[in-house]
């Protein structure tokens, strides 16, 4: 199950946030992921790209997961200057929280608070919550 989960995560970083699940030589952009209570493990992601990703999507599927630069997105997180402001999220950083998921990715994908690392309030960030199978957004397991 937590596999599962595991490759759902990963999945959603691809479409969510542009970015791939596969490890390259070159220095990739960093996502914090916690990886356990009081406890941080930075993990090395790349750009998604048709051979990074492999068999199973088309060109067109992989082009439309690589989200387009935005001159009106500061921080590259998928969400415009704009709406960052209305939001009350901070345009010059893709997870004003720091709980390890992007502003874009709580509000679109997760419906949790981009301004609170531990949305419900229990003591686990977020995206630690959803990596290991948890319900941000109370007790119980994650649905999906």
């Amino acid at each position: 199950m937590h596999n599962i989960v595991k490759i759902l995560f990963c999945f959603a970083l691809v479409s969510v946030l542009g970015f791939g699940c596969s490890k390259q030589a070159e220095e990739p952009p960093a996502v914090i992921i916690p990886i356990d209570e009081g406890l941080e493990q930075v993990q090395k992601v790349e750009q998604p790209t048709y051979e990074t990703l492999g068999p199973g999507f088309t060109e067109e599927e992989v082009e439309s997961m690589i989200a387009p630069a935005n001159i009106n997105d500061a921080d590259s997180d998928g969400l415009t200057d704009e709406e960052e402001k209305t939001r009350g999220t901070d345009p010059l950083n893709m997870d004003t929280d720091n709980d390890g998921l992007s502003d874009k990715a709580e509000i679109m994908t997760w419906k949790t608070d981009p301004l609170q690392a531990d949305t419900d309030g229990d003591g686990f960030p977020d995206a630690y919550e959803i990596s290991e199978g948890f319900n941000p957004l109370g007790e119980g397991e994650l649905t999906l």
